[in-house]
């Protein structure tokens, strides 16, 4: 039975996504696009910084310190502060690649055009296509269905899946009319946790929302 992607594929992902969002930004800012570089390093930031606590955990638990001891809960954190990231990244991924396109002189549909860089942007390493940004729809495929599916697993009834368990990933036979969109970021609550271990955690966030990044700017939109 399907279940609730677990919190490795939502690290894995997560992983991937940054590496993608490091050389958007970097183009970004070889055009003087620094508004544009600046959204995909906070949402590249907020990404790695959601999962910091989790690994702080493995090497040095703080006991002393309510809920930060214990791993369940600093995992279902991480992956609440992933989730509302990659909804916004997924707003976002039709932008990038029509961006990339154009500023990169290549199409994603291209295989053989492009550079390397460009190619694993696109195609992903060794043309390992889930882990790249494709068109940026998640209706075509690749790394922005594999995010969309990973959200709306979060939709799904059950105890989260084993770290083997990809039962999550959805069949891509073909264009699902009506869908698409992942949910809003507002659509989901924040995992039942002690109040001391969130105020902890959650500051990267708060501060990032705090500064009105959640502004996104609409595909085909150039300034």
């Amino acid at each position: 039975m399907a279940g609730r992607a677990s919190f490795y594929a939502w690290r894995h992902w997560a992983r991937i996504l940054e590496r993608r969002l490091t050389t958007v930004a970097l183009v970004y800012r070889q055009h003087a696009y620094l508004d544009r570089a600046a959204r995909a390093e906070q949402l590249r930031q907020r990404l790695a910084n959601g999962f910091l606590p989790v690994e702080r955990a493995h090497i040095a638990p703080r006991p002393g310190i309510p809920g930060t001891d214990d791993p369940v809960r600093l995992q279902e954190l991480a992956i609440y502060l992933a989730r509302d990231a990659l909804v916004e990244a997924l707003q976002d991924m039709p932008l990038w690649s029509q961006d990339m396109q154009r500023l990169m002189e290549c199409s994603w549909q291209s295989e053989s055009a492009c550079d390397r860089i460009t190619s694993e942007l696109f195609h992903g390493p060794a043309h390992a296509l889930d882990e790249g940004i494709g068109s940026g729809y998640p209706a075509d495929g690749q790394l922005p269905s594999v995010i969309e599916d990973l959200i709306e697993s979060e939709s799904l009834s059950g105890d989260r899946l084993s770290d083997d368990d990809d039962s999550w990933r959805r069949s891509r036979g073909g264009t699902r009319q009506g869908e698409g969109q992942g949910k809003g970021a507002g659509d989901h609550a924040p995992p039942p946790l002690i109040e001391a271990a969130q105020d902890i955690d959650d500051q990267p966030r708060r501060r990032w929302l705090a500064g009105g990044a959640r502004q996104i700017r609409p595909p085909g939109q150039v300034e």
